[in-house]
């Protein structure tokens, strides 16, 4: 049931595993073009709320708004690209439980897309078997030679690759996963 003091929109979440839905609440007799709540629900069942979040007020400087959220401290950003989805979850609650800001991709294609568009990003961590244009090793390599500063971390559940078919400096990860490696390696590879 929608609240008919506030104008909706609504937007259809592209990278969601499942068609999610943003709904921005504005409230109806106000001039502010600043939200009143965000909420996002399930698409293919409305009633599954999945995240919601009252705003403002507006006038409140932000960092006693958001106490927790801002800080003078950068947060390393990961891009992790992993086709199993259940794989690419649980990496991403190891990691986001660590501290890091997490990005995902299925594919090679998408990550070279998200890397192009974001340049925050500190880390790739990759599967190496994946479907898309290219694999997970070439991905690493094309990573390392357009964005140097970005540190590699490859994974696979399959024999390790050689050495020299790695960028240099990058790490490889054994599946399943050994949290605490996982996180040291990524700590390494971002300075945090």
């Amino acid at each position: 049931m929608h609240d008919t003091s506030a104008r909706l929109v609504e937007r259809v979440l592209p990278t969601a595993p499942r068609r999610w839905v943003l709904t921005a609440h504005f409230p109806v007799n106000s001039t502010s073009h600043a939200p009143q709540s965000f909420c996002v629900t399930d698409g293919e069942q409305p009633s599954l709320l999945i995240y919601s979040m009252q705003v403002g007020p507006w006038n409140v400087p932000l960092q006693r708004l958001l106490p927790n959220m801002t800080s003078d401290k950068i947060v390393p950003v990961i891009l992790i690209v992993e086709d199993e989805a259940l794989v690419r979850l649980s990496a991403v609650e190891m990691l986001e439980d660590a501290g890091f800001r997490m990005i995902e991709a299925a594919n090679s294609d998408e990550a070279l897309e998200l890397l192009s568009a974001d340049s925050d990003v500190q880390l790739l961590f990759t599967d190496i078997n994946m479907p898309g244009t290219i694999d997970g090793l070439v991905l690493a390599r094309q990573v390392h030679d357009r964005w140097p500063h970005i540190g590699i971390m490859v994974a696979s559940a399959k024999q390790a690759p050689q050495p020299e078919e790695l960028p240099v400096g990058s790490r490889f990860e054994q599946k399943p996963y050994c949290s605490d490696t996982v996180v040291r390696h990524a700590r390494e590879l971002t300075s945090a």
